[in-house]
């Protein structure tokens, strides 16, 4: 059947019921819902706020009425193709399910939004109203239970990304509250994502993004090794984040960028002037250790031998030059 032919048995009066008299009204036959005269029902009603079940209102927002709530727990990601593939079914498709979000307290003509950040971000974007379910009883330490729980329920945050939501929940809410908004039943885990979470600068954490696959073990054992990092170890990690291999990496390769960093940065860390010296993709190449006997020099990986060959030829002009200065003063 063509779309046309739909369109025009969508407008048909409907065949009248057993026992149906001729003065049946217009207004009581069945409307298809998905057809025009259903769809054109539905926007006008559209406006009308509904009611879930357990009472708080289901409306269409303006988009740019939303804001998220202080507290973030997801990372944001360059490229996120799940993202885009969300966008395009609210696109094609519409917004299958609400947001959560509540009344601000200093503006009530604006919404707070609990849980569907992502949901409301695409609705924006797209400039499109967002479908949300307000409750206006929904206190702080709800918010945050709701929060985390929708995003754990929905699609688990990585061991990181749990880290951080940890360490920010904490520093306004008991431990009970910030376990049951990750869903565990032991305050005592929520112990051991603050441990990682303060042992690893924040903001490396965010350069480095969620690492999906990256899980527990590995994240702690990074953290042990951060506790006894040294101030030049930090400054070699700054020039290595800002490298163009970190640029073009994924979130799983940076961290395996910086756990291989740090290891290699680990074997020096009992003397205060090890240092790291980084090729142009952010590569350890030469491991430079001073004392009071002299500089040793440690080369890494392939590209440090490479490099040695080229200094081991380099030496005897080096050295020629070292002496002409030394003639001059």
């Amino acid at each position: 059947m063509s779309k046309v032919s739909k369109f025009k048995d969508a407008w048909k009066t409907p065949a009248k019921p057993a026992g149906a008299t001729s003065n049946t009204l217009i207004s009581q036959r069945v409307v298809p819902p998905n057809g025009p005269e259903g769809l054109l029902k539905q926007a006008a009603t559209s406006a009308i706020p509904a009611r879930d079940k357990g009472g708080k209102r289901v409306v269409n927002l303006k988009s740019s009425l939303c804001e998220p709530s202080p507290i973030a727990d997801r990372m944001s990601v360059e490229n996120d193709p799940d993202y885009e593939e969300l966008k395009d079914s609210i696109r094609h498709d519409g917004q299958k399910v609400p947001i959560l979000v509540r009344p601000k307290l200093e503006q009530p003509d604006r919404y707070e939004i609990a849980y569907g950040r992502r949901r409301w971000r695409a609705c924006r974007e797209l400039g499109i109203g967002v479908l949300a379910i307000i409750d206006e009883d929904l206190n702080d330490e709800a918010l945050v239970i709701a929060q985390g729980k929708e995003n754990h329920e929905r699609k688990s945050l990585s061991f990181i990304e749990t880290a951080l939501f940890v360490k920010r929940l904490s520093k306004e809410f008991p431990n009970q509250t910030v376990a049951k908004a990750i869903g565990v039943k032991s305050v005592a885990a929520v112990s051991h994502y603050r441990k990682v979470a303060d042992a690893i600068p924040e903001d490396l954490i965010t350069k480095i993004g969620p690492a999906p696959k990256i899980g527990r073990p590995k994240w702690i054992s990074l953290s042990e090794i951060f506790v006894r990092f040294s101030s030049n170890q930090s400054k070699g990690l700054a020039r290595l984040t800002g490298s163009e291999k970190w640029k073009t990496s994924s979130s799983e390769e940076r961290f395996n960028i910086v756990f291989s960093y740090a290891k290699t940065g680990e074997k020096g860390a009992s003397d205060s002037s090890t240092n790291t010296v980084l090729d142009k993709d952010g590569k350890p190449v030469l491991l430079l250790k001073e004392s009071k006997a002299g500089v040793k020099f440690a080369f890494q990986g392939k590209r440090g031998a490479e490099f040695s060959s080229f200094l081991a030829e380099q030496i005897p002009a080096l050295l020629v030059k070292f002496e002409e200065q030394d003639d001059e003063q």
